[in-house]
């Protein structure tokens, strides 16, 4: 029983730790792209518009990112209002649009994407090669897992 107790408790103790990380390097990703007028979010689309072939609709940016249709909208709406993106119909199904990096957004993403590079070495940097290697594979681990567990819970 003792035993139970004390593995359930470690669980807590690394979830907690993992979770207090992801929030904190979330936050500073973020902040780190708001100094340059950008949400880490909305460089995560802008990004996957650029690396995807055209036509790229929300739809097809909610799965890259793995996140809810509506709130992709929600990121697209504000993009849009600034400028970086613009909808346009698509001529082969009117009900559909697809999404294009305007001439601000391309100034815009050349800005984020130095940004973003500065990020991994900023925060990583603490870390020996060798401790680097061994968090990539339990990271890795850890996310297999998750995958499976969310796979899961769909059927």
């Amino acid at each position: 029983m003792a035993d139970k107790f004390l593995t359930r408790g470690i669980y807590n103790k690394v979830w907690n730790t993992f979770y207090d990380t992801s929030e904190t390097v979330m936050k500073y990703a973020d902040e780190t792209f708001t100094l340059i007028g950008i949400s880490l979010q909305q460089f995560i689309v802008l990004s996957t518009i650029k690396d995807l072939d055209p036509p790229v609709t929300q739809s097809t940016i909610a799965r890259r990112v793995n996140r809810n249709p509506y709130s992709i909208t929600l990121i697209i709406d504000r993009m849009e209002k600034d400028g970086l993106v613009k909808r346009v119909k698509d001529l082969k199904d009117r009900r559909s649009s697809r999404l294009v990096v305007t001439a601000k957004g391309e100034k815009m993403y050349e800005r984020a994407y130095a940004t973003a590079k500065t990020i991994p070495e900023n925060l990583l940097s603490c870390m020996s090669r060798e401790e680097l290697l061994i968090l990539d594979k339990y990271l890795k681990t850890l996310n297999e897992k998750a995958k499976e567990l969310r796979s899961n819970q769909v059927e």
